[in-house]
């Protein structure tokens, strides 16, 4: 994921006038993400099957401070409790800004799925789930 979420952010940040054409956008998000797939698809994977609970994300954050340097973003970690925000400076002009949830609902995963979690973790009051 060397400059795959760097592309993604510089893109969301052109101004609307400046964007390619659709069609023509699909291509380089088709061509972009073609050389970091793999690499896309083995953390997502990991982190499917290695889901952690609310308050105990520590080692999902930790992987998501490491993707998000890797392409140059600033990276600030443990915010609240393991929060991780990263900034990639643009110069001036527009912000971006994405939230995203890290942490596992506490259910057991009946998809089938090859990737399907069986992880057990012990939540903050000692339950095992």
């Amino acid at each position: 994921m060397k400059t795959t979420a760097a592309f993604f952010v510089a893109l969301a940040l052109l101004p609307i006038s400046a964007r390619p054409a659709q069609s023509d956008l699909k291509q380089k998000v088709d061509a972009h993400l073609g050389s970091d797939l793999k690499h896309l698809l083995e953390v997502y994977l990991h982190h499917h099957q290695n889901p952690e609970l609310s308050f105990l994300e520590e080692k999902t954050a930790a992987v998501v401070a490491r993707e998000l340097r890797a392409p140059g973003f600033e990276v600030t970690e443990k915010v609240g409790l393991h929060g991780v925000v990263g900034v990639l400076r643009n110069g001036e002009g527009s912000t971006l800004l994405l939230r995203t949830d890290m942490d596992a609902l506490p259910i057991k995963e009946q998809t089938g799925l090859s990737f399907a979690s069986t992880n057990t973790q012990v939540n903050t009051t000692g339950e095992e789930l």
